[in-house]
């Protein structure tokens, strides 16, 4: 089916709250399901990708994929819905129950949509910031909550508002972390020399460390952590064969905290150790 043909059916409304006590476990559904965060940060994996879910962060997950809540450091705050994209299953009118990943059997899936002309929502689509739908949703919740006449048209036009703003911002978003992802590598090569940290590299482009150690392992192969230290020990090969600087003063210059610590990560890389190195060379 096309886009313009989707109306949604909100099959189920709540706010959920999450804190480090909390069970979860992981789930497979049998209709779609939409997380929007109120307050708080976590992550969400889904079809096998961890996705950091903070304040107005949204994500789409589709029917038979698995997925699971991960437990918050502190506190995560969900508006969360069931939803179909048609109105052919609207008989159905209270939760379907999750699967375990044991237990899912396909044949129960409510409806299998496949969007022709939006290729992202047949997949997971994970949006890092929604803020243009917080009052969709929080119009959402209280339509289902009261339930008021007529709500349930309402509940569509809302969700179908939801949908398209996720579809603009994830193209957005995609491009945007492109940018990033190219701003942080050309950040890391030319402050190579500086004691690089996954925190601080995170707070000075505004993400989570370990989400955006992910992007740079999805452009890079490598995660974050692993590129840092890659690109320090390239550019000590460098030092090594082109320079007379010692291999202490190198440590140095490509901001290792000693000697030490240099020799390690120059050897678990290079699988010499830097005075070998220079002595092959």
């Amino acid at each position: 089916m096309l886009f313009s043909e989707i109306r949604p059916f909100v099959r189920f409304a709540r706010q959920l709250t999450l804190t480090k006590d909390s069970k979860t476990f992981v789930k497979i559904p049998y209709d779609a399901r939409f997380f929007y965060v109120k307050d708080g940060s976590g992550y969400i994996e889904a079809d096998g990708v961890l996705y950091y879910m903070k304040k107005d962060s949204a994500i789409i997950i589709n029917p038979g994929i698995k997925y699971i809540l991960k437990l918050p450091e502190n506190q995560i705050k969900y508006a969360a819905f069931n939803f179909d994209y048609t109105q052919n299953h609207s008989q159905y009118k209270t939760p379907i129950p999750l699967a375990r990943e044991n237990d899912f059997d396909p044949q129960k899936i409510i409806e299998n949509v496949q969007i022709e002309d939006r290729d992202a929502l047949n997949n997971v689509l994970y949006v890092p910031t929604l803020k243009i739908v917080e009052p969709f949703v929080e119009h959402l919740l209280n339509e289902n909550t009261k339930k008021l006449i007529d709500y349930e048209v309402t509940s569509s036009a809302l969700m179908c508002e939801i949908l398209v703003e996720a579809l603009r911002h994830s193209m957005v978003s995609a491009m945007q972390e492109d940018d990033i992802i190219e701003e942080v590598i050309t950040y890391i090569h030319n402050n190579f020399s500086t004691m690089l940290t996954n925190t601080s590299i995170a707070e000075k482009f505004g993400f989570h460390p370990n989400y955006l150690s992910s992007l740079v392992k999805n452009s890079t192969g490598l995660p974050l952590k692993q590129y840092i230290l890659q690109t320090k020990i390239m550019n000590a090969v460098e030092m090594l064969e082109t320079s007379a600087f010692s291999i202490g003063e190198i440590a140095k210059k490509c901001g290792f905290y000693d000697i030490y610590h240099f020799s390690k990560y120059f050897k678990r890389i290079m699988k010499v150790s830097p005075s070998n190195f220079t002595k092959n060379n």
